[in-house]
């Protein structure tokens, strides 16, 4: 699993480098959740990589290429599936809000990205760009590079709420936690060129060299990690060899399976050294307690009305305890 999953998962056991094809079951075997995960990986990443070998790094159909940013009328009178009628309708759109984004479909190393209808490149579902005038960009002549920012974001029962649709939660179950998904968030984004860069030059060689592409974003240096974390047991100082007796003094009784997790807050420079500020789970951070209403106390204090302080003994807020707090506008 790629990007940010929380979920309450005994591991993630899916490995491209092995090559295997499909997850066989047993008669009698235990079930785990791991199994059934990399099945769906392995399954996603042969579509994956069925749709980059036929389109490429990136592309769409003839017929329904989605994603266009548009800046002009002259654009939209080359749209050949629309109506007379609609192409006046996006006309005026266009004159209202400033710059517009095609509705249909787009392959971004062969992840489909998908639009149902044109929108607004300021209103985007999962993405609030920058206030830019269209008319100080035209009259300035500054050239900016259009670029689709694609990603797959975990989504807990609690995230999935719409009165309108079904939801992930199963309300006959009385609250239940049952399992999660998985959402692709695609965002439109611009990239202010600089006045000796060629637009037409740095297209074509975005297109082709990754490398440059992250270099022309100013992010060069930002890489994924190989960090690893192991955690272990210490070993008790009474002697005792046996593993089957567990220290008296032992926090962990439970027979659950843990995933750890640990996250980098902040590096900063100080004294030429760096200094990590991290926090850890044993849960993978899957345990969460919704937020319901929060109301402004003072200056320096905020006082946050949750929907429930726990499930059980285990993982129930206690008063010493500190809460991280977050939500979709710290993802974005």
């Amino acid at each position: 699993m790629q990007g940010e999953f929380r979920g309450d998962f005994t591991r993630d056991t899916y490995d491209k480098s092995k090559h295997f094809l499909r997850v066989l079951m047993q008669q009698g075997r235990v079930q785990l959740d791991a199994d059934f995960n990399e099945q769906t990986s392995i399954l996603l990443n042969r579509l994956q990589t069925l749709a980059k070998d036929v389109f490429g790094l990136q592309g769409g159909p003839e017929e329904n290429c989605g994603f266009e940013f548009i800046g002009n009328e002259e654009q939209i009178n080359n749209i050949n599936n629309l109506k007379e009628e609609e192409k006046q309708k996006l006309k005026q759109r266009l004159q209202s809000q400033g710059y517009l984004i095609s509705k249909g479909n787009y392959y971004v190393n062969g992840i489909l990205c998908e639009s149902d209808e044109f929108i607004s490149y300021f209103q985007q579902p999962d993405f609030t760009p920058e206030p830019i005038d269209p008319c100080k960009v035209q009259l300035n002549g500054t050239t900016y590079l259009a670029y689709l920012d694609v990603w797959e974001r975990h989504i807990t029962p609690i995230e999935d709420y719409d009165d309108l649709k079904i939801n992930i939660r199963e309300v006959a179950l009385g609250g239940a936690d049952t399992a999660t998904r998985s959402k692709l968030v695609w965002q439109v984004k611009l990239k202010q060129l600089k006045d000796n860069q060629d637009i037409e030059t740095v297209a074509k060689q975005v297109t082709k060299d990754h490398d440059y592409f992250r270099s022309v974003l100013g992010q060069e240096l930002l890489k994924s990690g190989e960090g690893k974390i192991i955690a272990r047991v210490t070993k008790p100082s009474s002697g005792i060899n046996d593993p089957c007796i567990i220290p008296f003094n032992s926090k962990f009784r439970g027979t659950e399976n843990y995933l750890y997790r640990a996250e980098i807050f902040t590096v900063s420079p100080d004294d030429n050294k760096n200094k990590l500020s991290f926090v850890w789970s044993r849960e993978n951070s899957s345990i969460v307690f919704p937020i319901v209403t929060s109301t402004v106390m003072n200056s320096s204090a905020i006082a946050l009305n949750l929907e429930y302080l726990g499930k059980d003994k285990d993982s129930r807020v206690s008063a010493s305890q500190t809460l991280l707090t977050g939500g979709l506008w710290q993802r974005y």
